[in-house]
Parts: C-alpha cells; sequence; structure tokens
C-alpha cells in the first residue's frame, strides 16, 4: 500500500506539472494574440485589413457577433435545381475549384449529390418556390433579390455549422453567375457587402450600377486567404483578427501585396 500511494503521488505531481505547463502555454498564446503587434504596413496592407473588418466582422442582415466566423469543418454543398441550369451548375463547380485553392488551414468545400450528407445547400429556383421550400427564409428582406445566403453558426464558438443558399433564376444569367460567387463567399464567414471596391464580389451596387462582378478581385482572394488561414481563429473579436494579420503579414512578407493598387476601383 505504501508503495501504491508513492507511485500516485508522483503521478499526481506529473500531472500537475502538466496541467502548470499547458496554462503557462495557454498565457502564453493568448499575449501573442492580444498583445499589439508594431510593423510597418504597406497602403494595400491597410486597405486589407479594413476591407477584412468590413465584410467578416459585420452583417448585412441579423445580428454580427463582430468577430471573425467560419467553418471549422467541411462544407458539404448539395445543389438543389428543378431544371438542368448547366450554366449555374459549372459556374458553381468553377467557385469552388478557385475557392478551395485559397484555403490554407484544411478547410474545403466539397460537393455532393446526396441531400442527406450535406451541410450547405444551394437552391436555384424563383422567390416563389423558395418560399414554398423554406418559409420564412425572406423574413426581413423587403426587396427583389438576385442572390441571398443564410449562415448558422455557434455563438459561443463562432463556428459555422451550416448555410443556406439562394439564386434567383428569374434573373438574367449573368446576374445569377455573379450572385453565386458571391453568395458562395458570404457563406463562408464573410457576410457582409460593401459599396468601396467596385471590383469587388462584395459590392453592394452591382446590379443597380451594371458593374457585375464573377470573378475575386484581388482584394477578395486575399480577404478569403486571411480568413482561412491557420492562425486565423474563429471567435476573434477586430483587434485580435487585426493584431493576427499583422502577424500574418511579418510572417510571409510579399504574400499579401498588390503594386498600384487603388482604393477606389472604378
Amino acid at each position: 500500500m505504501a508503495l501504491k500511494e508513492k507511485d500516485t503521488s508522483k503521478l499526481i505531481t506529473k500531472y500537475l506539472i502538466l496541467v502548470i505547463s499547458f496554462l503557462c502555454g495557454g498565457i502564453f498564446i493568448f499575449k501573442m494574440i492580444n498583445s499589439p503587434e508594431k510593423i510597418n504596413l504597406t497602403t494595400y496592407e491597410k486597405q486589407l485589413i479594413e476591407y477584412f473588418q468590413e465584410v467578416a466582422l459585420n452583417s448585412d442582415y441579423g445580428q454580427s457577433p463582430k468577430k471573425t466566423i467560419k467553418w471549422n469543418s467541411k462544407m458539404v454543398l448539395y445543389v438543389s435545381k428543378d431544371k438542368e441550369n448547366k450554366n449555374q451548375v459549372i459556374k458553381i463547380e468553377e467557385v469552388i475549384e478557385n475557392i478551395n485553392s485559397l484555403f490554407t488551414d484544411g478547410f474545403k468545400i466539397l460537393l455532393t449529390d446526396d441531400r442527406l450528407k450535406s451541410n450547405a445547400i444551394i437552391f436555384l429556383s424563383s422567390i416563389e418556390q423558395m418560399n414554398k421550400q423554406n418559409p420564412g427564409f425572406f423574413d426581413g428582406i423587403n426587396e427583389s433579390v438576385a442572390g441571398l445566403s443564410e449562415i448558422e453558426f455557434d455563438w459561443g464558438s463562432c463556428e459555422i455549422t451550416n448555410s443556406k443558399i439562394f439564386i434567383n433564376t428569374d434573373e438574367p444569367i449573368d446576374v445569377q453567375l455573379s450572385a453565386i460567387i458571391e453568395e458562395i463567399a458570404h457563406s463562408i464567414g464573410l457576410p457582409s457587402d460593401s459599396n468601396i471596391h467596385t471590383d469587388s464580389v462584395f459590392y453592394e451596387n452591382q446590379v443597380d450600377e451594371a458593374k457585375l462582378n464573377d470573378e475575386f478581385s484581388q482584394l477578395d482572394i486575399d480577404v478569403i486567404k486571411l480568413l482561412y488561414h491557420p492562425k486565423m481563429k474563429s471567435g476573434f473579436n477586430q483587434f485580435q483578427a487585426k493584431n493576427t494579420i499583422k502577424r500574418i503579414f511579418k510572417s510571409e512578407p510579399g504574400d499579401y501585396s498588390v503594386s498600384g493598387y487603388k482604393k477606389n476601383n472604378s
């Protein structure tokens, strides 16, 4: 019995040492995230941080936690359609292939033919059909929309669990193709539009000004890369996100820079 008690004491001591070590590591990581990072930013890097905060930490509809929200597991996407919609499906596949190449934290968007295996659905339909399939989807929306996305996420962890994307097939095909890339981008955790950069897929006046964007701009690409960078975690507030982006810039010099980029691309 005495030997067992001694062994137990050793185990407890080791356990306490491990706990203390983990706690110290946690404090170090916390300080790393929350300590201001001093770095000289280029004009483009400043614009990129501002744009990240605008489209990632805000929302066009509903409440926003003012924190980064993102998928921490695969997004398995099912395409719901009544017709062939060949051009739309091709565009969806193209966007997924392109956007998957930007993720570096293990996240991917996967297409599935089995709705039961999906955690995200893109509906190619009219507003009338969508209302029948998903009553309440347009609640609070007082305008005819070309596309709309709905994100479900855990309010505590800010982890996205499900999403629904609507593409209005009553719109002209060029409007639909533009809406597809925008709404897929919204559904990964970039829920807000912007009225600043006219070449961005998040530009809110595309239809009104006949400036449809069916490809990602350089800013769009870099914002997506930052959100799904291994150092960027779900639940980061504005200060933590900005600090993390600065550290990414510091550790990866030259990866986020565009020579001669202008704030307003008109």
